[in-house]
């Protein structure tokens, strides 16, 4: 990279205190590198220097594509229950086909590429439709639909305006700077459909490292999951808060003596109690 092409770099960068502008990355992996201005402007802002985790075997992938940078200042709305946990978030055309996807980590900037229809493909996404995003948790055992704001184009650096949008309608190329996730309501197969408070037998069971543990509350209440051993006394506290409808809780367990340990889900006014055995 020559004198004039690094300054043009610096002043495409000019942006990068703003963390919200999705760039600072792309700029601080790029001045380490011996790119044209034009190949970072081609390459970089829609591959990332970061991994992004890929797409999925059961995404589409197409020639024609648009990039959403996901930086690690986005903001989580909505009725976000304490137990679902975001690990990957995807895009989805009308017909709920996966269209992009890419792991879900907060405090780390990633990049997801979004396929568009093309004369070859014919399962991306068409120009102006919308981009519909889901989040996944418990490694894609549980998903909330999400609606997406987007960084406002005019506060991108000078350099990403030309093929930024902010409205949220696919087109080939663009590039969408996330800035918030308001999460939707409970999923169909998530939907409580209980009259009483419920607790599932942990699964595996017995069990040697991470325990599957399920419960369902009727109404938005106060929960609280803790482990204890036969003495009854606490040995963790598996989770906790206020919330409604069903839930999942992945725990490792490995750290534990091998015995016969209890369960307890303890609600407003009801608890539940399964036993579990840890081997080693």
């Amino acid at each position: 990279m020559n004198r004039a092409q690094k300054r043009k770099l610096d002043r495409f960068c000019m942006a990068k205190d703003n963390p919200r502008n999705g760039v600072a990355a792309l700029c601080r992996c790029a001045r380490g590198r011996r790119f044209s201005f034009l190949f970072l402007i081609g390459g970089l802002l829609l591959l990332s220097c970061r991994p992004s985790g890929g797409q999925p075997a059961s995404c589409t992938t197409a020639v024609n594509n648009a990039t959403v940078l996901i930086p690690d200042t986005v903001a989580v709305e909505g009725d976000e229950s304490p137990f679902f946990r975001p690990d990957s978030v995807a895009v989805l055309s009308p017909e709920d086909t996966c269209v992009g996807a890419a792991r879900w980590q907060r405090a780390v900037q990633t990049t997801m590429a979004v396929a568009g229809r093309g004369p070859f493909e014919d399962g991306g996404l068409s120009e102006e439709e919308s981009l519909r995003f889901r989040l996944y948790g418990a490694r894609g055992k549980q998903h909330r639909d999400g609606t997406a704001t987007f960084v406002a184009c005019e506060q991108v650096a000078p350099g990403l305006q030309s093929l930024c949008r902010d409205d949220g309608r696919y087109q080939d190329d663009a590039i969408y700077v996330l800035r918030t996730m308001r999460l939707g309501p409970l999923s169909p197969n998530e939907a409580p459909q209980v009259q009483t408070l419920q607790l599932s037998p942990p699964a595996p069971n017995p069990v040697q490292g991470s325990v599957r543990i399920r419960f369902a509350t009727p109404e938005r209440q106060a929960v609280e999951v803790r482990l204890y051993d036969v003495l009854g006394r606490a040995v963790r506290t598996l989770g906790g808060g206020k919330v409604r409808g069903r839930h999942e809780i992945q725990a490792d367990l490995s750290g534990l003596a091998s015995g016969t340990y209890f369960v307890r889900l303890r609600a407003d006014e009801d608890t539940k109690t399964r036993r579990i055995t840890v081997v080693r």
